[in-house]
Order: structure tokens, then sequence, then C-alpha cells
């Protein structure tokens, strides 16, 4: 979906004018500070910093705790950090479509909480594809569940994904 690689077969169309993509590795540009990694797509774009641009960032930073940290280097931050800095990234601009690959498994439960917290809350509307092998942290952005195995998808289900049963992580059964 990304266009990073080339798929074996099959073919998708991808409506989003302005799609993101969260890694789960923060891919962060080294020689640059935190401002200047979350700030980047903008600059790219040729996007000015307007006073709601600004409030967005600074609101990302309050969410994720690094209003302190913006002159740091990635070298100078924890795996945590580096994450929250590449989820401010992926949704700085106002993306219509978001890939998410696992951006949570470095955060602990308090940050992860605060993130989705803030995704549900800004962004209502916005579509998500949220890959994750937490069953846990499913129904907390899912509203359908496309379940894989050995590769294939195994079910597709458009119920609401907060009746996912956690307790059972193998068989992500229905209550």
């Amino acid at each position: 979906l990304t266009g990073l690689e080339q798929a074996d077969s099959g073919t998708f169309t991808l409506a989003a004018r302005r799609p993101a993509t969260v890694f789960q590795e923060p891919r962060l540009l080294p020689h640059m500070t935190v401002e200047g990694n979350i700030l980047l797509p903008l600059r790219m774009r040729r996007t000015p910093l307007t006073p709601a641009l600004r409030a967005r960032y600074e609101g990302w930073l309050a969410v994720c705790d690094l209003a302190a940290y913006t002159k740091h280097y990635p070298y100078q931050l924890s795996g945590g950090m580096k994450q929250k800095v590449a989820l401010i990234r992926g949704f700085i601009t106002e993306p219509d479509f978001v890939m998410l690959d696992e951006p949570f498994k470095s955060l602990d439960p308090r940050a992860k909480q605060q993130i989705i917290g803030h995704i549900r809350a800004t962004y209502p509307d916005l579509s998500l594809l949220f890959v994750t092998h937490n069953i846990e942290e499913i129904p907390l952005l899912a509203q359908s569940l496309l379940r894989f195995r050995e590769g294939r998808l195994a079910s597709y289900t458009l119920h609401d994904a907060a009746r996912i049963d956690a307790a059972d992580p193998s068989t992500a059964q229905y209550r």
C-alpha cells in the first residue's frame, strides 16, 4: 500500500489524497532535531506553519510529553520517544488515511493510551489501516477486523471490534 515494494499479484486502488505511514521503527533522520523530523513533511510540501498547524504540533508534543525535547536529536532520545516523534510526524499533515504498522510496540501502556485517546478525539472520522500482533490493542482503534493466518486472509468482520475477547488471543472470538 505504501508503494515501497512491488505487489506479487493483485491490484488495489488507494483513494486517499493525503496518505501517511507510521512504521514500527521510527525512521528518524539523525541530523535533524525532534522538531525538524516532525515538521519535515510540512517543509517538503512547502506548507507554511500556520497558527493552526503550530497549535496541532504543540498539542501533539503535550500528548506525547515531548515539549521539552524539540531541540534534541534522535541519539538523545529513548526508543519510545523516537516512536512518538514518528507518530506525530505521521499525523501532523492532517492525513485522510494512515497506515500504522505496529506503531505502539515500543510505548509504555500510559503513553499508548494517551496517544490513542488523542487520535480518537482529534481524528474521529480518519481511516486507519492498523497492523498489530497485540490483540489488546485492537479494540482501542478498530471498527472492523481482518485476521490473517499463514499469509492469507482468514476472516473479515465489520462488527464492533470493542467486542473482541482479548482474553483469548489465539482465536479473537467475539462475545
